[in-house]
Order: structure tokens, then C-alpha cells, then sequence
């Protein structure tokens, strides 16, 4: 079995990128209180819909030595996901968003507002 090459690289919400032969879609909804909706749209290169075969997201606060927590992410339709949450403080928080085609991190920073 094939392992793919994994980068690191950031990429900004409501952004593209490519993971493997994937085009990737991210966006983040955060609220005052810190809960976010993280949504992920997966495309081939025919703008077509598609699943990735495995798919996982994690989150961690950026520069912290703790274990990224496992992001429960919920299938909507054909290459739609969506996974809601809340960020614990304000900061910089990471999304690792990892498939059987390639990596990347989403930063994003929370500024909690009253």
C-alpha cells in the first residue's frame, strides 16, 4: 500500500488547496462564545464531488505541547463535511485536516468579542 506524501502547510479559511489529486474547500463559522461549524468540500479535478476514501481532523491550540483533540466530522453529501465545536480560549488554534491523499493545517485565530 501506497503511503502519500504528506506537507505541512497552512492554508486560511475559505481558501483552496490541493490534497493529492483532491481539491480541498475549507471555511469556519466561529461565534462569540467560541463554538465554530468547520466546513470542508472535496472536489476531483473535474470540479466533481467526491469522497476521500479516509478522512480525519484534529485540533490544537498552535504552540502548545498538548495532543490534538480528534474533531468528530459528520458526512453531509457527496464530498460535504461538517464538524461543529467549540474553541476552549482565545488564540491561535490549528485544524489538521488529513485524508488518504495528502495534509494540510487551517489556522485560525479566535478573538473572543463581547
Amino acid at each position: 500500500m501506497a503511503v502519500p506524501f504528506m506537507v505541512r502547510r497552512d492554508v486560511s479559511p475559505g481558501t483552496s488547496f490541493q490534497l493529492g489529486d483532491l481539491r480541498a474547500l475549507t471555511d469556519i463559522a466561529t461565534e462569540s462564545d467560541g463554538n465554530y461549524q468547520l466546513t470542508l468540500q472535496f472536489n476531483d479535478a473535474r470540479g466533481v464531488p467526491v469522497d476521500p476514501k479516509i478522512l480525519n481532523v484534529t485540533l490544537a491550540m498552535d504552540g502548545h505541547a498538548m495532543e490534538p483533540d480528534p474533531v468528530q466530522v459528520e458526512r453531509t453529501s457527496i464530498g460535504a463535511y461538517r464538524a461543529t465545536g467549540r474553541l476552549a480560549m482565545t488564540g491561535r488554534w490549528r485544524f489538521n485536516i488529513a485524508s488518504d491523499r495528502g495534509a494540510a493545517d487551517m489556522v485560525v485565530n479566535y478573538a473572543k468579542s463581547f
